[in-house]
């Protein structure tokens, strides 16, 4: 999968959720998450910029490791807590 556009119903995306997603290139959160998981785009290898919603107050360990063209993140003013190596193994 190239793309992935996350419904407006969702709240949280998971521990893992797309983690080794080598394909996923572009993705779209909305304004309804509050919370990533741990290692959610872990080695997504094509992943190249991400914009988070103001929404997102929490993000978890390793959420972009390995994400190796990876060249835009936006993160929000919003966010209280960012855990241990965001963008590490």
């Amino acid at each position: 999968m190239q793309s992935v556009v996350i419904p407006d119903t969702v709240t949280e995306i998971g521990k893992s959720a797309f983690e080794g997603c080598s394909s996923l290139e572009k993705i779209s959160i909305p304004n309804s998450v509050i919370k990533i998981g741990d290692r959610a785009f872990a080695n997504c290898k094509l992943l190249s910029d991400i914009v988070l919603p103001n929404s997102i107050t929490e993000i978890g360990k390793s959420t972009f490791g390995g994400c190796s063209s990876l060249i835009s993140v936006h993160l929000p003013n919003n966010i209280t807590k960012i855990s241990e190596g965001l963008f590490g193994k």
